[in-house]
């Protein structure tokens, strides 16, 4: 951790993305999503595209939730933790992009000077986002979050998931 992140608490976050195809290539029908077990949140859509798409689609879900509750937030670095490999890879080693997946990255990228996080892999066993089986949320949460940001249309929000407490 550096110099300036040292006044801040973490706050760990869990993404995830899984598809029904064979091939990580391949285009199909998929789910992700995304976990911060300490509030209780869990949060899942469905996505159509590549494995590595919809991972990159979690990410990217759970950055923008988090930057639009960012005074909720205030203080809080974020450990974001999952199993997707190639896309935890390309984020701590700035290499083997693809493609079809260099928007993703430059979209993630994007949020570094937003938000404060770093990212981590994980064995799924550990993806809590993934598994659902949540430790015991807090009753009575100390910090108030929004779910939709009304500044944008009804295609740029965050999805049509559910969101559990």
């Amino acid at each position: 951790m550096s110099k300036e992140n040292k006044n801040h608490d973490t706050l760990r976050c869990y993404f995830f993305g899984v598809t029904t195809g064979d091939k990580s290539e391949e285009s199909s029908s998929g789910l992700c999503g995304f976990a911060i077990p300490d509030l209780g949140i869990v949060y899942k859509d469905t996505f159509e595209g590549t494995v590595h798409e919809c991972q990159y689609k979690g990410l990217l879900i759970l950055l923008r939730f988090i930057h639009n509750n960012s005074k909720s937030f205030r203080g809080f670095e974020f450990e974001i933790l999952s199993d997707a490999a190639v896309v935890i890879y390309q984020l701590n080693h700035h290499k083997s992009l693809s493609k079809g997946l260099r928007t993703s990255y430059n979209a993630v990228m994007g949020y570094k000077s937003k938000v404060l996080f770093k990212t981590s892999w994980i064995p799924r066993q550990e993806n809590q986002a993934i598994s659902g089986l949540l430790e015991s949320p807090p009753f009575d949460p100390d910090i108030v979050i929004k779910f939709e940001d009304k500044r944008y249309s009804d295609i740029d929000r965050m999805g049509k998931g559910h969101i559990g407490r």
